[in-house]
């Protein structure tokens, strides 16, 4: 870990020893968590994305020392949403169950606040729409990208879960390397 990400880590830490120092999740402001902001067992590092449900983050799990994803799905109103924060439990936890090369591990699922989030595999590389962008691509490769999401997506499928927002943006793939196996490609969780 880097010294930067170690003092975060630090930081959540002694802020978890004196909780009345936080902000309680119900009053912060929907906004991006800031780096250091602990959310469950694990500590924010930085921002990665923002989509339509969420935003998803990279964070520090010190309680296994490694790094993952961590998406979190704002909520509303506690009311309006307590049966849709219901169901991504219920899909997180269908979802961790499935074991699959090509779907990104779940490790966690849980609720910060009104709020769900799922703590996830981090698959470091890109999305499959900025691989397709980075340089000219044989036919065959992006067949083999292709591919191998709809074999993760088939995996998913077979377990009774539907994506329902697929597409390049969703797919993590890994950039060539040699320690690396190239065609892996993991359906990003819903």
């Amino acid at each position: 870990m880097a010294a930067e990400e170690e003092d975060l880590v630090t930081a959540s830490l002694l802020a978890q020893e004196a909780p009345d120092q936080r902000v309680a999740p119900e009053s912060r402001p929907r906004n991006r968590l800031a780096p250091g902001t602990p959310v469950g067992r694990y500590v924010i590092l930085d921002h990665l994305g923002t989509g339509g449900m969420g935003s998803v983050y990279r964070a520090w799990d010190p309680e296994l020392d490694r790094p993952i994803a961590l998406k979190v799905i704002a909520a509303a109103n506690e009311e309006a949403d307590k049966s849709f924060r219901e169901r991504l439990l219920r899909e997180a936890q269908a979802l961790a169950r499935l074991s699959h090369p090509n779907v990104v591990a779940v490790y966690d699922v849980g609720t910060f606040g009104n709020d769900v989030f799922m703590a996830t595999e981090l698959v470091e590389g890109c999305t499959l729409r900025q691989w397709l962008g980075e340089v000219q691509r044989s036919p065959a490769e992006i067949c083999d990208r292709y591919l191998a999401a709809g074999e993760g997506l088939a995996a998913a499928n077979r377990a009774g879960l539907v994506h329902r927002d697929f597409k390049p943006d969703k797919v993590a793939t890994e950039r060539e390397r040699a320690s690396i196996d190239p065609q892996r490609c993991e359906v990003l969780a819903t």
